[in-house]
C-alpha cells in the first residue's frame, strides 16, 4: 500500500563549525555578527545567542539545488542564478504570457528551480511562493564568538608618509585593516516541505474555486454586504 506524502517537516541539530554567515553589518572596520534574543527553556529568562535567517538557508538550499538539477530544466535566469528567475524570460520578450495563469503554467513547465524556491513577476503580477521554507537557526547557548584580522592591500599603489616631502612616497603597499567574525557550536534548524504543490498552477486552482457555486454565492453577498 503506498502513501502519498503532503508535507516533510524537518527539526534537527546541526553542529557548524566556524561559518561566518548571515553578518548583521559593519561598524567602522569590524563586520558584527548577527544576534538574537530567545527565552533560554531551562532558566525561563531571556539570553542572547547567534542567529541566521531562513532566507540564507533558502540562498543556500536553491545553490544546492542548482549543482545538482540538469541544466536542461532550468530557464535562462535559473542557469546563472539570477534571482529574476521566469520574470527574465518576460522582460526579455522570451516568453509572452497571455494572462497570470499562462505565466506561471509556462514558468513551472519551463523550470525546476523556479517551481519549487518559487518567484514573483512584474507583468503580468503574479507570485508563486516557494515549496521549501527556512526557518531561523538559532545558536543553543553557548555559540563560541571570535573575531580574526585580515589586512587588504591595495597593489601597485604606495602611500605617503607624514613626514613625508611632496613628491616622495614611501616604499610600502596601502593597506586596509578589518576584522571578521566566526562563529561555532549548535544549532536549531527548522524547514518544511511542500512537494504536492510541485507543478501546481495555484491560479488555475483559485479560478476553479472561484467558479464554484459556494464560491460564487459567497461572492454574491459580499457584493450585497458592500452596499450597505
Amino acid at each position: 500500500m503506498s502513501e502519498e506524502i503532503y508535507e516533510i517537516a524537518i527539526l534537527g541539530r546541526a553542529t557548524w563549525q566556524l561559518h561566518s554567515l548571515n553578518n548583521e553589518g559593519t561598524v567602522g572596520n569590524v563586520t558584527e555578527p548577527r544576534s538574537v534574543r530567545i527565552i533560554d527553556p531551562n532558566t525561563k529568562k531571556a539570553v542572547t545567542t547567534d542567529g541566521v535567517s531562513g532566507e540564507m538557508l533558502k540562498h543556500i538550499h536553491t545553490e544546492i539545488m542548482w549543482v545538482l538539477d540538469d541544466k536542461n530544466n532550468l530557464c535562462d535566469a535559473c542557469k546563472v542564478l539570477n534571482p529574476e528567475k521566469f520574470n527574465f524570460a518576460i522582460k526579455t520578450k522570451k516568453a509572452t504570457p497571455k494572462n497570470v495563469e499562462d505565466a506561471l503554467e509556462q514558468a513551472l513547465k519551463t523550470c525546476d528551480v523556479c517551481d519549487v524556491q518559487g518567484f514573483l513577476l512584474e507583468r503580468p503580477t503574479a507570485s508563486r511562493k516557494s515549496t521549501v521554507e527556512f526557518g531561523w537557526a538559532l545558536g543553543i547557548p553557548e555559540v563560541y564568538r571570535d573575531i580574526h584580522t585580515h589586512a587588504r592591500h591595495a597593489l601597485g599603489e604606495k602611500g605617503r608618509g607624514s613626514g613625508e616631502q611632496e613628491g616622495e612616497t614611501e616604499g610600502v603597499s596601502t593597506q586596509m585593516v578589518y576584522h571578521r567574525p566566526t562563529r561555532s557550536g549548535v544549532y536549531a534548524v527548522i524547514s518544511v516541505f511542500q512537494p504536492w504543490r510541485i507543478g501546481l498552477n495555484e491560479a488555475r486552482q483559485d479560478k476553479d474555486r472561484t467558479n464554484t457555486p459556494t464560491m460564487q454565492m459567497m461572492l454574491l453577498e459580499r457584493e450585497d454586504t458592500d452596499l450597505y
